[in-house]
This record gives C-alpha cells, sequence and structure tokens, in this order.
C-alpha cells in the first residue's frame, strides 16, 4: 500500500494500461494465444480448444 500511497510506480501502471487498452485487455486474466484475446479465469477446455484452433490453422496454411 506504502507504493500506491507514494505512486512509486504510477507511470509504469500507467503506461502498462494505455498499452492493455490498446489491445482490447478489459480484464484480468487475459492471455493472448497467437494473437487470439483469451479472456478471463476460463476452463482449461476453452484453452486446448483455442490452441487446438491455432494449431489447425497453421497446419493448413503451411499445407497450401
Amino acid at each position: 500500500s506504502e507504493c500506491v500511497e507514494n505512486g512509486l510506480h504510477a507511470d509504469r501502471a500507467a503506461a502498462f494500461t494505455t498499452m492493455a487498452r490498446r489491445l482490447g485487455v478489459r480484464g484480468t486474466p487475459t492471455f493472448f494465444i497467437d494473437g487470439y484475446p483469451v479472456q478471463g479465469a476460463l476452463p482449461l477446455e476453452t484453452f486446448r480448444e483455442v490452441f487446438e484452433s491455432v494449431l489447425s490453422e497453421r497446419a493448413t496454411a503451411e499445407s497450401e
């Protein structure tokens, strides 16, 4: 709480907040998997689905 009260890292926090807004992050946790945002505390199965989708897209792109 001392850091917050003294504004010790306020500039750094503001820079990260600006970056997050530009990337479309609206909350935590947010993960980016090969550029795909995955927001929220989601079940493991959701992450598996995203990974499988990314791998499938890459395989399709490589075979073209």
